[in-house]
Parts: C-alpha cells; sequence; structure tokens
C-alpha cells in the first residue's frame, strides 16, 4: 500500500502495480480485490496490452465471484456479476484479443449467458462465429464451444450431433492446449451415454478413442468408463479386467479408489472370493483417507470369510472397530466379527464381542441383531438368567421392532421355565414341612416373576403353608390376593382351588 502510494502521482506504474496485486489476488482466490485490482488498472493506463489482460482477468473474476454468490443462495448478486463478466468479455472480445486467451473468453462468456439463462444467445454467437471462421482449425475451437455448451445446458441431441460432428470434422487436431478436441468430444458423448444408461454405446465410443488416441491423458478416465459399462452391461470377467487395465497403466492416478472398488465387485460377483478381497484390500490399504475405504475393508473381510479364510477376514473386521469406528461399516464389521469367532469356536470372544458392539454403537440396528444374539446363546446354553437380562434389553431399548416382539415372547417363556425351576425346588420344602421355608421361597418366586403362570400358583400354596402354620389371617389375606391378580383364562383351577381353600378357613 505505502509503495501505491509513492507512485500515485505515476498512472502507469501504479496501473502495473495493481495489475501484479490483481494477478496474486487470484492465486489466493480473493475474487473482491482482484476485481479492485483491475479495475484500477483501467482507471490508470493507457497500454492496450495491459489492459486486455486486466480486462479478461477481471471478466473471469466476475463470473467466478457470480457462480460463488449463487453457490451461497444469493442470485441477485450472482446475475450481477455474471453480467458484469459478460460486459468485460464481449468489450475484450470486440478487440484485437491475443490467441492464448480467445477460446478461454469465449467459453466464459457463453457459460456467463447461460446462467443469465440467455443461453440461445450464447448458441447463436457460436454459429455466427463458426460461420465466420477463417480456417477449419478456427471453427474446430468454436463448433467444440458450442458442443460444450450444450452439454452444460443438458440438451442431450444436440450435444451429440455436435461431438459427431466434430469427430467427423475435417481439421489439424494438434494438442498445443493440452488436449485433442475430437478426444473431447469423445469423453463428451462416452459421458452423456453413461448418464443415459446407453452402455454398449459408451463402451464402443471409449474403445475407439482409446483407439485413435492410445496415449491420450485421458485414458484412464476412458478405460474407467470402460469398466463401468462393461459392469453394467453384466460382462463382469471382461469388467474385472478393463479395471485392471487402468489400476496396471496408472498407479498413481485419482480414480484408482473407483477402479479397485468396482474390480472387487466384479470378482465378488463372479465368486472369485480371494480376487476381490484382494482388490477391497488394496484399495484400504493404500488409500486409507478415500471414502470408499471402510466399505472396501468390510467387503475384503466378507469375501475373505466367503473364502473361509476366518482368521484373516476377523483382521479386516476388526479393523474397522479401530480405524474407522465413526463409518457405517464399524458396527457391521464387529457383527460379523463376533460370528467369525464362532466359527473359530471362540465362543467366550464372540459374546464379548457382541456385548462390545451393543455398548459402543447401541443405535446400530446390528447393536439389537448382537443383544438379541447374546440371549440366545445363553439360552441354548440353558444359562437362564443371562439369557433373560438379554432379551429384557432388547426389549427395553429397541421397543418396536421385530427383535423387541420376539424377545418379549422369549423372555415370558424364560420367566416361566425359571419360575417353574424354582417352584420345583420350594415345593419340596413344603411337601418336607418346612413351612416357614416353604412360605418365604412361594413369595420370592411371586416377586421375581410375577408375570408367570408359576407365580400365582407359588402365591396359591404359600396360603397353604400359612395355613398349616397356623397362620390363618395371613393365609386369607394371601388368598384374596390371588384372586385379586387372577385375571385371565388360565389362571381358572387355580382361582378354583383359592376358593375352596377360603371356605373351609
Amino acid at each position: 500500500a505505502a509503495r501505491l502510494a509513492v507512485v500515485a502521482g505515476d498512472g502507469e506504474t501504479l496501473a502495473e502495480l495493481h495489475y501484479i496485486q490483481g494477478r496474486i489476488a487470484r492465486e489466493k482466490g480473493e475474487k473482491e480485490d482482484e476485481i479492485a485490482h483491475f479495475s484500477a488498472v483501467l482507471q490508470h493506463s493507457a497500454n492496450v496490452q495491459l489492459n486486455t489482460y486486466a480486462r479478461f482477468f477481471r471478466g473471469l473474476a466476475y463470473y467466478q465471484a457470480g457462480t460463488a454468490a449463487d453457490a451461497l443462495g444469493d442470485s441477485s448478486l450472482g446475475a450481477a456479476h455474471f453480467r458484469e463478466a459478460v460486459e468485460d468479455l464481449e468489450i475484450l472480445l470486440g478487440s484485437n484479443v491475443a490467441e492464448e486467451i480467445r477460446p478461454i473468453a469465449y467459453r466464459t462468456r457463453g457459460v456467463a449467458l447461460t446462467r443469465l439463462g440467455r443461453s440461445a444467445e450464447a448458441v447463436n454467437a457460436y454459429e455466427e462465429l463458426i460461420e465466420a471462421a477463417v480456417s477449419d482449425e478456427e471453427r474446430s475451437d468454436f463448433a467444440l464451444m458450442r458442443m460444450e455448451l450444450y452439454y452444460d445446458q443438458e440438451q442431450i441431441e444436440h450435444t451429440e450431433r455436435a461431438a459427431w460432428a466434430l469427430i467427423g470434422a475435417n481439421f489439424v487436431d494438434d494438442n498445443d492446449r493440452g488436449f485433442y478436441k475430437k478426444e473431447r468430444a469423445y469423453l463428451v458423448l462416452v459421458s452423456l451415454f453413461l448418464e443415459q444408461e446407453r452402455y454398449a454405446e459408451a463402451l464402443k465410443t471409449a474403445r475407439e478413442a482409446l483407439q485413435r488416441y492410445p496415449q491420450s491423458a485421458e485414458q484412464p478416465t476412458l478405460l474407467l468408463a470402460s469398466g463401468r459399462s462393461l459392469f453394467a452391461m453384466e460382462e463382469f470377467a471382461a469388467a474385472a479386467q478393463e479395471f485392471g487395465r487402468l489400476i496396471g497403466a496408472h498407479p498413481t492416478h485419482p480414480d484408482l479408489p473407483a477402479a479397485y472398488y468396482q474390480q472387487g465387485f466384479c470378482y465378488e460377483i463372479l465368486g472369485e472370493y480371494e480376487q476381490a478381497a484382494a482388490a477391497f484390500g488394496a484399495l484400504g490399504r493404500n488409500y486409507p483417507a478415500d471414502p470408499l475405504a471402510p466399505d472396501a475393508l468390510y467387503r475384503a473381510g466378507e469375501n475373505l470369510y466367503n473364502g473361509s479364510r476366518f482368521e484373516e477376514a476377523l483382521t479386516y473386521y476388526l479393523d474397522l472397530d479401530t480405524g474407522y469406528a465413526q463409518s457405517a461399516f464399524a458396527p457391521q464389521a464387529l457383527y460379523s466379527a463376533s460370528w467369525t469367532y464362532m466359527d473359530l469356536e471362540q465362543e467366550e470372544a464372540s459374546i464379548t464381542t457382541m456385548q462390545r458392539l451393543a455398548q459402543r454403537y447401541p443405535a446400530s440396528e446390528y447393536a439389537r441383531y448382537a443383544q438379541f444374539s447374546i440371549g440366545d446363546y445363553y439360552y441354548s446354553k440353558k444359562q437362564y438368567e443371562p439369557a433373560l437380562a438379554a432379551y429384557q434389553a432388547v426389549v427395553d431399548r429397541y421397543d418396536g421392532t421385530t427383535e423387541a416382539d420376539k424377545a418379549k415372547g422369549l423372555v415370558a417363556e424364560l420367566e416361566e421355565d425359571m419360575a417353574s425351576r424354582d417352584y420345583e425346588v420350594v415345593i419340596v420344602a413344603f411337601e418336607s414341612k418346612r413351612y416357614p421355608e416353604a412360605v418365604e421361597g412361594f413369595e420370592a418366586i411371586f416377586k421375581k416373576y410375577p408375570r408367570s403362570y408359576s407365580a400365582l400358583a407359588a402365591l396359591a400354596n404359600k396360603g397353604v403353608a400359612l395355613e398349616k402354620l397356623g397362620a390363618d389371617k395371613d393365609a386369607r389375606q394371601t388368598y384374596e390376593r390371588v384372586l385379586e391378580l387372577a385375571v385371565d383364562e388360565k389362571s381358572g383351577d387355580i382361582v378354583k382351588f383359592v376358593k375352596l381353600r377360603l371356605e373351609h378357613l
């Protein structure tokens, strides 16, 4: 700022400094400062070349500012910036603009017009430019821009016709701009066909492009498109091979995670579990930060499990719990790990893992599956107390689910079984005339299993034990409790028994 102040009297020097500041702001992505500095250049300089580039960069900055405003929901400000971009770029294109910036200026102006709802105007401009082109090469430049504009507008038929026309046009197609124009047309067609689910056409077009441009920088994209098309056409072996070509030829390409993932899927569908696990595992190991990594690691474990390689599968499952605890696959992996332990005959580890799942991820559907399975395990071992606690936890935590409904029935069965078991013990004391012990035991059964049939029977027999002890008043009160509680039909025999006892008290 101090330097700008010093040269304030020198317009051209000041303009040059503003231009430098504008380029710095552009590098930093500071659009407001960029626009301000390039506006100052246009205000202070009479240098045609400096003004040309300042207007060019300001036009781009206005367009980018409009896009940012739109993204934030301020369409009014966005439209204002797009109009300013169009104005700058039209002035620029009306002059003797440098060859290297003219295509960018035309393209940006066309997109800005589209964002303003003036797409027909943009298309007409390209049509006029194509008609007035002084060479086949220049004509192809504008034809390319028109094709891309059609594609941005989602005008499918126009895009397809324009792309094939560009591919069939007669001009010198070099890659001075870093790409071949016909190659770009092929890419647009392949993308279009994939979006339209025209997979056979996408495959044919991608292969034609690969044959025509074997050293293309877009080869990875075309290979990925070929693989996806083959996958959609259910040619899984060929698709896996195509993804493998991409992986082998371009080991550092950013699309490799997607290629590994889809190759893994191909092998999984084909039942080639080891190869599927290798592909999914490579994704997880080589790209741990990729969004697909948790899914891939889980699938690696599943495929190893399907191949009966339980120990290796277990490693993947447990790694998900430690390395990707926030992912949706972590609880699912723990559930799979628990059953893998069962396959390895490590029952204690299995139950511990299910308990960890239920505690660590209580909101997961796999937590309720695990909690229910814990109950089943203990029930199968006739360990009724922990089984009852596990089932009751399902009822308490997951009411309204299928598992909770099943658990309610099992809780009732278990309570009946346990009450009946305890009843058999207490009845021995009763029959041995250990009436105080019997009174206490029958009451304990009632309190512990109040919803069971045995609980009501125990309460009735408690009354008999009290009679035997000469405590008729307490016996009567106990029988009356039975009559108050006996509300269903299955209690009919107990009710008759109690009424008879009351009649004889």
